[in-house]
């Protein structure tokens, strides 16, 4: 599960950066501000399981009003940063990756303290793994993965 994110938005997501600036003020319902990975929630046809973050793991994402963000994750000791710059238009957050110029694209809300990214796909119920597209195989079925972070 430590991977999710990376996959969905970093190679997803994830772990995890396309980033311009977000025309919102840093109100309570603005994307700016550090953000702290809670829980994965996936959700589908008689189908939902929720991954809550494990010992050890921590992801924070901090978007600042000069459109750049930072994340950072730690799993078993290893720290990773990733910056980048960000914009928002509608429901669709984009990162842009500096290290390597990659543009991710994600659906996001904000509702308070809480960020939600979510994005739909295909969840391997034998393994466990989420593919943006159908591979073949029938241990697959549709879903909606929510990542849910905390405002910090």
């Amino acid at each position: 599960m430590k991977r999710f994110f990376s996959l969905g938005l970093i190679a997803t997501v994830l772990a995890a950066f396309a980033f311009t600036s977000c025309s919102k003020d840093d109100d309570d319902d603005s994307i700016v501000g550090k953000w702290e990975y809670t829980s994965t929630k996936i959700e589908g046809n008689e189908y939902s399981k929720t991954y809550d973050r494990e010992e050890g793991e921590s992801e924070i994402f901090e978007f600042k009003s000069d459109g750049t963000c930072v994340n950072t994750t730690e799993y078993d000791g290893d720290i990773d940063v990733v910056t980048g710059k960000y914009t928002t238009s509608g429901n669709t957050l984009s990162i842009i990756d500096d290290e390597d110029g990659d543009e991710y694209k994600i659906k996001f809300s904000v509702s308070g303290n809480t960020l939600t990214l979510y994005e739909e796909g295909y969840y391997d119920l034998k393994e466990g793994e989420f593919c943006e597209t159908q591979p073949a195989g029938e241990n697959y079925v549709k879903v909606k993965m929510s990542m849910i972070y905390k405002r910090k």
